[in-house]
């Protein structure tokens, strides 16, 4: 039986995620790269699915449309859930890569951290972005609503600040997004060979 990997392309439609100061937005940079990510673990015989595979709202109200991914995510019956985002902060000069998950009482926090230290380890050889770490909020309940709500090993990416002119150009780029779905996809690949 394939390995199942749900992919969600954080933010879309109206929902547009962070916007670099050249006007880049997130929610674009999040589904290219989603795209690719697919295209990659297909190669490898994984069965895929996308929250979102266009430029779209999947529901009225931010919650909702949290909900609808999750939701998504365990009627597919995936082995293992990736959200791919774009950091952005106030100060300008941060950059960075950083993979975050959930640690607490009711997720597997061992299977977590192996899936987020795997996107970590694997996205740094492939963009050469400084390495900010692996990461969970001390307060599980401020835990991305993503993350922390489906039931199997989930990790959330922040694949560079697009609030850093550099990065933003960086995540603009087709070189770029090809080497973060690289990345992603062979860890996710690890991932699934863990015995």
């Amino acid at each position: 039986m394939a390995f199942k990997v749900f992919v969600d392309p954080g933010h879309g439609g109206s929902f547009t995620g962070a916007v670099g100061p050249a006007g880049l937005a997130e929610k674009t940079v999040n589904l290219s790269v989603a795209l690719k990510v697919e295209q990659y673990l297909r190669r490898m015989g994984m069965e895929v699915q996308l929250s979102r595979r266009t430029d779209q709202t999947l529901a009225a109200s931010l919650g909702a449309d949290l909900q609808a991914r999750v939701q998504a995510a365990e009627n597919f019956g995936a082995n293992a859930f990736v959200s791919i985002h774009c950091n952005s902060i106030s100060d300008p000069a941060v950059a960075g890569l950083e993979t975050w998950y959930v640690n607490d009482d009711t997720h597997d926090v061992a299977a977590n951290a192996a899936l987020a230290q795997l996107i970590q380890r694997h996205l740094l050889v492939t963009t050469g972005r400084r390495n900010r770490g692996t990461m969970y909020k001390q307060n599980p309940h401020q835990a991305f609503y993503v993350i922390r709500n489906v039931t199997m090993p989930a990790a959330l990416v922040e694949l560079a600040f697009i609030s850093n002119p550099d990065e933003e150009k960086l995540l603009g780029t087709d070189w770029y997004q090809e080497k973060a779905g690289l990345g992603i996809a062979y860890a996710v690949k690890a991932f699934a060979e863990i015995p």
